[in-house]
């Protein structure tokens, strides 16, 4: 760190220039000093911080367990759509079959093939 000039000055004028060194000399080597604990202890705290993350982020082993996880779930969920599609068109068969035999007109065409 440099210590400002104006600084210095106002301290040579009032303690001298030899005193006024050595309370600069012993300024600054406290201001190293801090600096260095200052940046031992942001990177402690990167190391703390990244750690941190590491433990919440997913490995690329448990996304590939979830994926596979979530493709057997797909095939479930798709074979449970296709049984009921298929109940479903039984359904509208069936619904048009019983709305056609009911029908006064069908019944009289059907009665007339089958010479009832």
């Amino acid at each position: 760190m440099v210590f400002p000039l104006e600084a210095y000055r106002t301290l040579e004028t009032q303690l001298g220039k030899e005193i006024a060194d050595k309370y600069i000399a012993a300024f600054e080597l406290g201001f190293e000093q801090l600096e260095k604990r200052v940046d031992a202890g942001m990177t402690e705290r990167k190391l703390q911080v990244r750690d941190e993350l590491l433990r919440e982020v997913a490995t690329k082993a448990e996304l590939q367990q979830v994926k596979a996880e979530l493709r057997t779930e797909i095939q479930v969920v798709k074979a449970d759509v296709e049984r009921v599609n298929i109940k479903l068109n039984f359904l509208i068969v069936l619904v048009i079959l019983i709305l056609t035999v009911m029908n006064p007109a069908a019944a009289k065409i059907i009665e007339h093939w089958l010479k009832l």
